[in-house]
Parts: structure tokens; sequence; C-alpha cells
């Protein structure tokens, strides 16, 4: 009996702790924790301008306003933005970065017509990516071994997607059966997911590896890009649905295209980045606004099968208004762009994973069971 009532009062302690938790979260925000399975942390305005990417420690990339041309930066929260240059053009752009620091993306030569793919280490100068034979090229990721990927011109002209080896050898990832192809993101492992037209004139989201390109089917329409994947080998992107009724963001699970959907009042949404959790970030379009007659444009996180709007997570007081978010690392750390006081604004928010309160009282009752266990074994 007396144990049975200890058992009970430890499991009200258990559930008492636990309820605590999800009221009192960590946050440095003022501003209470919005309900749902995302909390905010904290919002930044960011002095790069067209935030592309986010990679190791904070490391935003993209582009800055230079005198009136744009070239690729890097910049972090707190810290001046930094130049990356030009291959001897007016106009760069950086796309992504590894954990090492070497970014990657695309540049002028210097007869400002020829764009070509780069590649700067930390503390060397950018580096030419090549093409497959032609003249033009661009690169668009790259992983932590150093592979890049991105898309060439092939002698024709015409575009194919390629992977860079950490020796500098271009390989064409081919097509689905079209005459275009690039390759937009690059796992741990090797993995390769972008886009391609097929032999009917359609184009699909595709994966690579080993020297095999997979189609990766749509939602249901003649249409489909993908734009990330993370080292589970999940892929994120857009595609139509049936009948090319809408355009939705996707996750690719390894065996099925998953339609995310979108929030109500917006018709259509786009899915940028995924995380190693399986987070997802992206935007959502297509909702007028009444008080200006404009279509509206927001910024989601997909996670723990939730779509969530980040502006719902942002201060009232903030006066941004976070448009499309473009990358999200593993931090929960997300870029993007979007409107301060209507004037366009790159931004970095940090987000928190709050457990779901059925969770946590799931956690409560098992700890009590185990508790409850041991009191009976004596210990």
């Amino acid at each position: 009996m007396n144990v049975l009532r200890r058992v009970s009062m430890r499991c009200r302690q258990v559930l008492a702790v636990s309820a605590l938790v999800v009221a009192v979260p960590t946050l440095s925000a003022a501003d209470p924790l919005k309900t749902g399975p995302i909390g905010f942390q904290s919002l930044s305005a960011l002095s790069i301008t067209q935030p592309s990417g986010l990679g190791a420690n904070g490391l935003v990339v993209g582009q800055l306003n230079k005198s009136g041309q744009l070239h690729a930066a890097t910049g972090v929260t707190g810290a001046p933005v930094s130049d990356l240059g030009t291959l001897g053009g007016n106009y760069s752009s950086a796309s992504a970065s590894n954990a090492s620091g070497t970014v990657v993306g695309e540049s002028n030569l210097a007869d400002n017509t020829t764009t070509r793919g780069f590649v700067l280490q930390p503390g060397g100068t950018m580096q030419d990516v090549g093409t497959l034979g032609g003249n033009t090229s661009t690169a668009t990721g790259i992983n932590d071994a150093g592979q890049v990927v991105g898309g060439a011109a092939i002698a024709s002209g015409e575009t194919r997607g390629f992977v860079r080896s950490t020796g500098g050898t271009l390989t064409n990832v081919g097509t689905l059966g079209g005459n275009y192809s690039i390759a937009n993101g690059i796992n741990a492992f090797g993995l390769v997911v972008g886009q391609s037209n097929t032999s009917g004139g359609d184009m699909h989201a595709f994966s690579y590896k080993g020297g095999t390109i997979k189609d990766l089917g749509t939602l249901g329409g003649n249409f489909s890009v993908a734009s990330g994947v993370n080292n589970s080998g999940q892929v994120v992107g857009q595609s139509f649905t049936a009948n090319n009724a809408a355009a939705h963001a996707f996750l690719y699970d390894g065996t099925k295209m998953n339609d995310l959907g979108t929030l109500s009042g917006f018709s259509a949404s786009a899915a940028d980045s995924i995380n190693n959790s399986g987070q997802v970030v992206g935007k959502m379009y297509g909702m007028l606004d009444p008080k200006t007659g404009k279509f509206l444009q927001h910024a989601f996180i997909y996670s723990n099968g939730v779509m969530t709007d980040l502006n719902s997570l942002v201060p009232s007081s903030s006066g941004m208004v976070l448009n499309e978010a473009t990358g999200i690392d593993d931090q929960g750390r997300i870029v993007g762009i979007g409107t301060l006081n209507g004037k366009s604004q790159a931004f970095l928010i940090t987000v928190q994973t709050v457990p779901e309160p059925t969770t946590l009282v799931a956690f409560g009752i098992l700890g009590a069971l185990v508790l409850a266990r041991k009191l009976r074994q004596g210990h």
C-alpha cells in the first residue's frame, strides 16, 4: 500500500515536471512562446542580400550590393559581410558552403557575358569549376567531402547536371531522356538531386548516384523540381498536383513523393531546404491581401508533420515579414528573405522544436512505470 502511494506521488511529480518543461522552455525572446511544435528563439536582420544558403557555424551565403554590382558574399550575425569578389567580371553569387567553409556559386568572367561556377576555399582565391565542353556553368551545392554539383554546358550548348570530384573532374549526370538537366544539391554520401527534361518534354525531379539517374516522379502533374537533400536521403522541392491544378511543396521519403500542401488562404508552396532532422523550409504564395490588393508570400517550416507559417512565430513588434526561407541547418537556424517596414531584408531566425505535451506525458508515465518496477524490486 505504501509502495503504491509512493509510486502515485512520484507519478504526479514526474507529470508536474513534464508540464513545467512545456510551460517554461528556454528561450531568448521576450515574447511568449506560440503554441505548436515550433517555438521562437531569435530573429536578426542580415546585411547580406539575397541569402541562398546556410553553412556550418551559422555562415550565411548570398550576395551583397557593392556600388551597384552584385557580388558573392558570406556573413554571420553581428559581423561584417565578406565580399568574395568575382572571376574578373562585375557579378557573382554564392549558393552554398560546407563544414570547412568552402563556398560555391557563380560569377561572370572578365567579358561580363560568360558565367562560370566557382569554388572558393577559406583563405584561397576563387576557382573556375570549368564546363562539360561548352562555355558556361554554375555551381549550386557542395558536401563536406568537397564534391560540388551544378549545371554546365556541353559542346552543343545544352545544359547538363554535373558532379565535380575533389580532384576537379566534372561528371555529366545525364538526363531523364530530354535535353536539359541541372543538379541542385548533394548529401554527405554523394546522393545528388535536381531536375531534368523527360523524353516527353516534362520536367521531373531526379536523384543521381554511382552513374544512375532516377526519376522521382511528381504529385500527379507534369512538373517537379528537387531543391535539397539530407543525409537520410529525404528530398524536397516542388511539384504540380494532378491535372496541374496546383504547385505544392513535396518531401520524397525514398519510396514516394509526399504532398506537404499549403496553409489556408495560400494556393501554392515550394520547399527550398531540408536539414538532417527532416525539417523543411520554403515559401507559400497565392494569397490575396485585401488591404493592398497584392498577393502575399510567406515563409514556412514543416516539422513533425506540421506546416507552420514562420510569421506566426515572429514578435509583432519586429516589423519584419518573412517571405521565403531558403536554408535551414541542424541547429534550427533559418535564413531567408523578407521585408522590414516595407523594404527588402534578409533574415536569420532561430527556432526550437518544442515537445508536444502528450509526448511528455507519455515519457512521464513511462518513467513512473519504470520507477514502480524498481520499487517492487526493492531498489
